[in-house]
């Protein structure tokens, strides 16, 4: 090739070669010129550095939750794990033989992470009903759910023998109780023998176990003396209250009780809080739990609370939200099973989630008078017009206000804000997407043995949230697009949500 190169370089015409040497020196100057312009750039625009959150080495004085430099409040104090040393929870241990399944260190570690929402379903006291709707195609592990959920518990016996299900299998003989287990389909890829394991454990040292077994020992013993029909007056409540000794004894009659339940012969006698749940002898329905009765985690997580730890209790000094919060803190030289729960970790942050929801919902429907709906009286008035036109009775009319995140009116709030932004300032010059990489340094340095980032929800959640105020201050206030007029606009991410992405408008200065 070289050579028929040299051969028509000698047959070419004078004016060929002055047009080949043209086309070569503007090709070197086009070059030259891209060159320079790089070289502007790099003085122009300096040089950024990845951005690093740092060591999660920085410890609350309260309670020794671990924290990154960033979370500070405005008073340079770490408040989240504890909420300033206001949330404080009873010491417990949590059975060794159940942390080394959960830790890893155990050979059955990895069948067991994978099986443990079933495991949990089988062994727990309750369980939590909802539509679950995993999200199509292949990636991460994700629970999703879609409509309403519920907590349900059992009554002593089934309507039928041979069906027990949740608390019924704890009057049973252990190894009767897991063949009863192991015969349901969902538990088909469970290890029979790690399900015995984990049920002697949770008989062994779970207060609701022995709640159900003194009531059906209270039951045989009534059975009898007295009969069956004087049996099928046995009830148990499991307070939403711890008992202490206080409670008056002779209230009901052969009272028997532990520290949640009491149970007693009556014909009449009723729970006095409707919030207690109250189980029968044998009952065709399940028993609804309420989702503020602080039973409700204890018995639905059994492999997370196996000691019977009360979640959150109403008219406390801080909310439902910073009770969670506080839950799912890491904390040095305190093993915390929630974060090494991998999929029911999952499960239970969902749940948790709508719970917060759900109440926060509840208190807007009963609280209408304090929120001045009042003012809605003409929308009212409308919907009354509507309804009697249509021949139809309204119902009650409920105002979710604007304080309301994710509500229709803070939709409509936020996008009046943006466009009263942009009528003052003018249409956005960038539009940025910021989204969070699960292999970010920060994230895989503080994740446990053998765990991946969709296993650590609350780790994610927590660098993303640092990394995406960093790149606010880089807009901001280190101007790395360029001066601003004074306005960004970034899509909220309301903090008890688990947020992977933002977006934000940024808006340059003109002229």
């Amino acid at each position: 090739m070289a050579q028929r190169s040299q051969d028509r370089r000698v047959e070419e015409t004078m004016e060929q070669r002055n047009s080949r040497l043209s086309v070569m020196a503007e090709h070197a100057r086009e070059h030259r010129r891209i060159q320079n312009f790089y070289a502007s750039r790099t003085t122009l625009y300096p040089v950024v550095e990845e951005h690093n959150c740092g060591e999660m080495d920085n410890i609350c004085l309260k309670c020794g939750g671990l924290y990154f430099a960033a979370e500070k409040n405005a008073k340079g104090v770490y408040t989240h794990c504890c909420h300033n040393g206001k949330i404080v929870e009873q010491a417990s241990v949590y059975p060794m033989e159940m942390k080394v399944l959960m830790d890893g260190s155990d050979e059955l570690s990895v069948h067991f992470k994978n099986k443990i929402r079933s495991y949990n379903s089988a062994l727990s006291f309750a369980s939590m009903g909802a539509q679950v709707v995993p999200p199509t195609g292949r990636g991460a592990y994700c629970f999703r759910i879609h409509g309403q959920t519920y907590h349900r518990t059992s009554h002593l016996h089934p309507p039928e023998a041979g069906e027990e299900k949740f608390a019924q299998l704890y009057v049973l003989d252990s190894d009767l109780a897991t063949r009863r287990r192991m015969e349901r389909g969902e538990n088909s890829e469970c290890n029979p023998e790690l399900m015995r394991k984990i049920d002697e454990i949770i008989r062994r040292v779970n207060p609701f176990a022995d709640a159900y077994k003194m009531m059906w020992e209270l039951e045989q013993q009534v059975l009898r003396e007295e009969g069956r029909e004087a049996s099928e007056n046995v009830t148990m409540f499991i307070s939403d209250d711890r008992l202490d000794s206080s409670q008056h004894r002779g209230r009901y009659n052969a009272p028997k009780r532990n520290e949640i339940a009491m149970v007693f012969k009556s014909s009449d006698g009723v729970p006095p809080n409707n919030r207690d749940i109250c189980i029968y002898p044998k009952q065709r329905e399940l028993c609804r739990i309420s989702t503020i009765n602080p039973n409700c985690d204890p018995m639905t997580y059994v492999l997370f609370f196996p000691c019977g730890e009360r979640g959150f209790c109403i008219n406390q000094s801080y909310s439902e939200l910073q009770f969670y919060v506080h839950r799912l803190s890491v904390r040095r030289d305190i093993f915390n099973p929630i974060l090494y729960g991998g999929k029911l970790m999952q499960q239970y942050v969902v749940d948790s989630y709508v719970k917060v929801e759900g109440n926060r919902l509840n208190f807007i429907r009963h609280n209408q008078r304090m929120l001045r709906v009042e003012s809605y009286l003409g929308l009212a008035d409308h919907i009354n017009a509507l309804a009697t036109e249509a021949g139809i009775r309204p119902g009650v009319t409920v105002i979710l206000p604007s304080s309301f995140i994710g509500s229709p009116r803070a939709m409509q709030q936020n996008f009046q804000d943006a466009m009263s932004i942009v009528r003052d300032f003018g249409k956005p010059d960038l539009f940025l997407t910021f989204t969070c990489n699960p292999k970010w340094k920060e994230i895989k340095d503080n994740l446990f043995l053998g765990q991946k980032p969709h296993d650590r929800p609350d780790l994610v959640a927590r660098v993303f949230d640092i990394k995406k105020k960093a790149l606010l201050q880089d807009l901001k206030k280190k101007w790395y697009f360029g001066s601003h007029s004074g306005r960004h606009s970034c899509h909220r991410v309301p903090e008890e949500r688990i947020a992977t992405h933002a977006s934000i408008a940024g808006i340059s200065r003109r002229g």
